[in-house]
């Protein structure tokens, strides 16, 4: 199944009059990754732990990292509420996982080169690509990653952290977001990218659409993500969910219409509770998505439709019609 997306994505980049031939004949836009958040933050980090002075910290912090905040920064700090005194808090609550997660954050411009061929793969294969910024930031324990307009915003402390981070001192959803990471900050970046060439990406849904909306906005972003990459896109709810397919569909047919997300999205507590992954309801979405490619004759446009789809009320279940993805179950 997944060489066959490969397949497919190899032969739309050769075909005559595809993007990749227009893409000769024009120039990319080149991406722009910005990494000097981190080298910011790590400075304030050492300044903050050679004084134990709140009030002195609090000022450090602001001065070495937050006044000398990248856009990016600005727009992540706003959107998830940051400020010094949350930085002050989170350096004193868990001195061994900053510790621990900092070669990983340094080691993030490693990948730098990996996220500009990816990122110039999707222009390739999505025409109405808007050009994207990167920004690798610090934040304080709060998000992996989000968008604002056409700007990635990375939380690299979460997102370069792997199983042997030291989480010991964190909640058990972090522990087990890093304990799961099967994936780096590329398949991240890829993923964070298809939101910002959504409609609705960096919108916030609530009372705007219904759970099959929330789903496939997600499960879109996974879906492209794993063209993007050419390779499977592989998650715990993704490895989950391929497994027991069936039962998750019918667990999730007849909810779809409901406005609450909770059991299948952001619901890392509540899942570990139940013994199985969180956020299945990405899972879902990418399902349907993957079925409305697999049958559209004209893949790029399909990809379009995917990357486009509005996610209220009705287009989503007008999309699921026409992915044939229910009838698969009956």
């Amino acid at each position: 199944m997944y060489l066959s997306y490969v397949f497919i994505y190899l032969v739309l980049l050769l075909l005559p009059g595809s993007a990749s031939a227009q893409a000769s004949q024009i120039q990319l836009a080149k991406p722009t990754i910005f990494t000097q958040d981190i080298t910011n933050f790590w400075q304030a980090y050492d300044s903050v732990r050679a004084t134990p002075d709140t009030a002195r910290q609090r000022q450090l912090v602001q001065r070495l990292y937050l006044d000398r905040a990248t856009p990016g920064l600005r727009d992540f700090a706003k959107s998830q509420e940051f400020r010094a005194r949350s930085y002050v808090r989170a350096v004193n609550r868990y001195p061994r996982f900053w510790a621990s997660v900092r070669p990983a954050t340094l080691a993030v411009s490693e990948s730098v080169s990996q996220i500009k061929q990816v990122l110039s793969r999707f222009q390739q294969l999505y025409p109405s690509y808007k050009p994207v910024e990167v920004f690798f930031t610090i934040g304080a324990l709060n998000s992996g990653g989000t968008v604002k307009g056409q700007r990635v915003l990375i939380g690299t402390e979460i997102a370069a952290a792997t199983a042997v981070t030291d989480a010991t001192e964190l909640g058990t959803w972090l522990q087990g977001v890093f304990k799961n990471h099967a994936n780096g900050v590329t398949e991240l970046v890829a993923h964070e990218a298809v939101h910002t060439q959504q409609p609705d990406g960096d919108a916030e849904l609530d009372g705007k659409t219904d759970l099959l909306g929330y789903c496939l906005q997600e499960g879109a972003a996974d879906f492209i993500a794993e063209l993007l990459l050419a390779k499977p896109y592989t998650t715990p709810y993704l490895t989950y969910g391929r497994q027991y397919e069936r039962t998750l569909w019918q667990e999730f047919e007849p909810v779809l219409s409901s406005p609450d997300a909770s059991q299948w999205l952001y619901n890392g507590d509540q899942a570990q509770a139940q013994h199985r992954p969180a956020d299945l309801g990405y899972f879902i979405g990418y399902a349907i998505c993957r079925a409305y490619y697999q049958q559209a004759r004209n893949k790029r446009q399909a990809v379009a439709d995917i990357i486009e789809l509005r996610h209220d009320f009705t287009a989503p279940h007008e999309f699921l019609a026409k992915s044939g993805y229910a009838a698969r179950w009956q």
